[in-house]
């Protein structure tokens, strides 16, 4: 059987969101570790791959947050081991620092929706080369990450020149949030001090990096399928065979067409058949293989990958 891959939580509202569902899709086994609440981590020996999520707490405090000292060290054996190894804004400066890296103080915040630009590296690597135009993703950060040396920089912007880097085909860290939907987005823009901390942020810091609240939700619409992409990349990292369509599926302007509900049923690797049922929004090539995303009754996005759909027909 194979081994689980492991999402390491850092605070209640930080949860894995459409990376989940990419790997549920995919029938790739996951669980979710709830690192604040104090439990131990399972060992590298126990898990088939690492992907550690954002936080409001700093990479450099684990005097107040005793829990991040142990998945650094996890983090570096997970690395040493070869599996695949992904970190997100939090995620990503902590992997950076775990390999010979160092975290520090970014000298804006960026909060919001901001583009990326891909540097010469990105342009030619898997994940990142399909884009047609430069993307843009959901921001949260005042730190940002100086990658170890060999680190390889795939995207860059104007207030954060380090978005996203490369150690192998396999390890990859990024300052942004592709994971995000609307819902999770709403979610953080409902706790508790987040309108205080978002003016008193554009007070100390020009508008260009922080956007007002309304504007998070609004844009999200828009850019939704530049972290849709990306998370659709991401996830064949943890399973690479890409196999030989099954099905016959419509074509795409078919499959696009606004209104056209779609019923599908994916096999995941324990040879189940997984439902899915609701309206394309995109499709296209992504990391080798390609998907189609659908947007289910509750409004949440699913990345599919066209090879594991054993049925495919209209509602």
């Amino acid at each position: 059987m194979l081994k689980p891959v492991l999402f390491i939580q850092h605070a209640p509202h930080e949860h894995p969101a459409v990376f989940k569902r990419a790997l549920d899709a995919m029938g790739v086994r996951n669980r979710i570790f709830r690192a604040f609440e104090g439990q131990p981590l399972p060992s590298v020996d126990e898990i088939g791959g690492l992907i550690s999520l954002g936080g409001p707490m700093s990479a450099n405090d684990e005097a107040d947050h005793w829990w991040l000292l142990p998945e650094l060290i996890l983090m570096k054996r997970v690395f040493d081991r070869g599996l695949p190894l992904v970190g997100i804004c939090l995620g990503g400066q902590m992997l950076a620092r775990t390999l010979g890296g160092k975290v520090i103080q970014n000298p804006h915040p960026e909060i919001g929706w901001f583009q990326v630009h891909r540097t010469e590296l990105g342009l030619k690597d898997l994940i990142f080369k399909e884009f047609q135009t430069e993307p843009s993703f959901y921001q949260w950060h005042y730190d940002t990450f100086l990658p170890p040396e060999g680190a390889q920089i795939l995207a860059e912007s104007p207030l954060c020149p380090r978005q996203a880097y490369r150690m192998n085909e396999r390890t990859y860290g990024f300052q942004f949030h592709p994971e995000v939907d609307y819902q999770l987005i709403h979610e953080w823009l409902s706790v508790d001090g987040t309108d205080e901390e978002i003016l008193q942020a554009k007070m100390a810091h020009h508008e260009e990096c922080v956007q007002e609240p309304a504007l998070h939700l609004n844009l999200s619409k828009n850019f939704q399928i530049d972290s849709l992409r990306l998370i659709s990349g991401l996830s064949s990292l943890f399973r690479p065979d890409i196999e030989r369509v099954r099905v016959a599926l419509p074509n795409r302007e078919e499959i696009l067409q606004p209104g056209k509900i779609w019923s599908m049923t994916v096999q995941d690797g324990f040879e189940r058949e997984f439902p899915i049922m609701g309206r394309a929004l995109a499709e296209f090539a992504v990391g080798g293989a390609r998907f189609v995303f659908i947007q289910d009754a509750s409004n949440l996005t699913w990345p599919v990958r066209e090879d594991l759909i054993l049925q495919f027909s209209e509602v």
